[in-house]
């Protein structure tokens, strides 16, 4: 993160769909009023 309520944080996504959001029900939780209750999903696809 660069900015926000926890800047300078990082954090490893070790699955391989991850949503993020101010909803606790969200893989990563983000208490920041100016982001969404289910803000974004990360989908790891591997092509062969």
């Amino acid at each position: 993160m660069r900015s926000g309520p926890i800047p300078g944080s990082s954090f490893y996504l070790d699955k391989a769909e991850v949503s993020i959001g101010r909803d606790l029900s969200s893989g990563l939780t983000v208490p920041d009023p100016e982001i969404s209750r289910r803000h974004a999903r990360f989908i790891v696809k591997t092509e062969v």
